[in-house]
């Protein structure tokens, strides 16, 4: 309804949706660091017993950085060709390049995440 301005969290895919009743439609997604904070709350959990994980620097990654989340780098994913050496394993040298070049730091790294 015009001139109610609540806004509406609400989980969808990688992200969040705020939703402004004014008809304002504002997407929220990695790397702002709202997306985190809205998770935490969520959890009801402290940022230092959460740790995030992914395999985009710039969206995962980043957003942890910007959030104060630790991270896990997943190196087998989107960014695997750019860091593979010809053996298919990990380059450390290109990886840490890599994060050189998108300016970020994960906590950690691993190759693959299997459950």
């Amino acid at each position: 309804m015009p001139g109610h301005h609540d806004t509406v969290a609400t989980p969808e895919a990688s992200d969040f949706k705020f939703v402004l009743c004014d008809l304002q439609i504002l997407w929220m997604g990695k790397p702002d660091p709202v997306i985190y904070k809205v998770a935490l709350q969520m959890l009801q959990l402290p940022k230092e017993k959460v740790i995030a994980i992914g395999d985009s620097l710039q969206h995962d990654i980043q957003g942890a950085c910007n959030a104060g989340v630790d991270s896990i780098f997943i190196s087998g994913g989107i960014h695997a060709k750019d860091i593979a050496a010809t053996n298919g394993e990990v380059d450390e040298q290109r990886m840490l390049q890599l994060f050189q070049q998108h300016k970020v730091e994960p906590t950690y790294t691993m190759p693959f995440l299997r459950i």
